[in-house]
């Protein structure tokens, strides 16, 4: 914790030894020519500066200036019409420096978080697209929706605010005039924020749609949400290697009573379910994309004037027709996402068992040292699997609605 009136007392001080240097300099020749004397001096003043940098920064102001300040340097950054194109272009922006104080005061980091989003304007979105250090970004973003530390309800906000402003933009965005927009940087910085927002989304994805009474959400809502956000390889691999760790999780966290148990072990399977249909509904629909595009651009050549004759230009269709066909990954894909469900399944079905197991005990419905295991103790470990294995189509029919 940073003592402020101990830094002013201090620089104070400071200014107080460097006026009495300089005074002894200049009274005495045979001072003023001391090394030692010059080089004290300027230790000084590097003390002097580093001083005032924290009493200016605003992580030394109080909550509410400080917000205040943090809330003007990205209204002074939006209010230049071009800054949309200078965050692509730029090698640093007033928005990092923004970042960095976030990330250094979890409280600063909260309540600015709160208050551009509750804005619902360009704040949030210059926050995301203006930072040029995205690991930065990306750690501070992953921090404020970690489930060990952070609200259920907080983070869902957090994380449907993100997705809004990363799937909204830069699409809606004017055309500026004198204005270079880097249109290879603003890609790669779109992916880069698909990737984080899965990561983000990761750890809660039983909540999107079965447990989404959890987190205050709106199921359908949310099985939207995640398909969006699932649309992405490298977000589509966060999810899927989180649904282990999340079944763990949420069977930390069971009702004591036994039916209250065995609803919340299917409502955990109903996510299961729902959230391993969008994993392959997206990497099938991803390949039907890409094998239309394949199509159409070699579709291409047969549409040009290239004055062949009919026989020609009826050998080049069939040619482009034979490589398209060769080309179309879908029947592949459906195949292979299909079996990746099914093990997916069989190995989140076991890993739901253990955990009932685990759960169980540490709740002290069994003893971990008795062969005797109580009969509905007996149920619900073997409901937990069965659930995850069967009952989770339940899921599947939701998540193709």
């Amino acid at each position: 914790m940073i003592d402020i009136e101990a830094l002013h007392r201090g620089r104070h001080r400071l200014t107080e030894a460097q006026n009495l240097l300089h005074r002894v300099r200049v009274t005495s020749e045979r001072v003023a020519n001391v090394a030692e004397v010059g080089r004290c001096l300027v230790a000084l003043e590097e003390v002097t500066r580093r001083v005032h940098r924290i009493l200016t920064s605003p992580l030394a102001l109080d909550p509410l200036p400080r917000n205040t300040a943090l809330t003007a340097i990205i209204d002074d950054w939006i209010a230049d019409v071009k800054w949309w194109a200078r965050s692509t272009t730029f090698d640093s922006t007033p928005i990092d420096s923004v970042v960095r104080t976030m990330a250094a005061h979890d409280p600063t980091r909260d309540a600015l978080m709160d208050s551009i989003i509750e804005r619902e304007s360009l704040h949030l979105t210059a926050l995301l697209f203006s930072t040029t250090d995205i690991s930065e970004l990306r750690d501070l973003w992953i921090r404020a929706t970690d489930p060990r530390s952070v609200n259920p309800e907080k983070a869902r906000i957090r994380i449907e605010a993100v997705a809004a402003a990363v799937f909204a933009e830069p699409n809606t965005r004017e055309v500026f005039s004198g204005a270079r927009l880097d249109v290879r940087a603003l890609a790669q910085r779109r992916s880069e924020l698909r990737e984080m927002l899965g990561s983000m989304a990761a750890p809660w994805i039983l909540y999107f749609t079965g447990l989404s009474a959890r987190w205050n959400g709106d199921p359908v809502a949310g099985r939207d949400r995640l398909r969006q956000i699932a649309d992405h390889d490298a977000a589509a691999r966060r999810l899927r290697t989180a649904l282990g760790p999340a079944i763990e999780r949420d069977f930390r966290d069971l009702p004591l009573e036994h039916e209250a148990r065995m609803t919340r072990i299917d409502q955990i399977a109903f996510a299961v379910g729902a959230s391993t249909e969008i994993l392959r509904d997206v990497d099938v629909e991803r390949a039907r994309r890409e094998t239309a595009t394949r199509a159409a651009l070699l579709s291409i050549p047969t549409h040009l004037p290239l004055g062949l004759s009919w026989p020609a230009g009826k050998a080049l269709e069939a040619v482009t027709t034979t490589l398209a066909g060769r080309m179309d990954t879908r029947q592949d894909v459906a195949e292979r996402s299909a079996r990746t469900e099914h093990h997916d399944r069989e190995r989140l079905a076991r890993v739901a068992e253990t955990s009932a197991r685990r759960a169980a005990i540490e709740d002290g419905l069994m003893n971990p040292d008795s062969a005797h295991v109580p009969a509905d103790v007996r149920v619900q470990i073997q409901h937990a699997a069965d659930a995850i294995s069967n009952a989770a189509d339940l899921g599947d029919a939701f998540a193709e609605r």
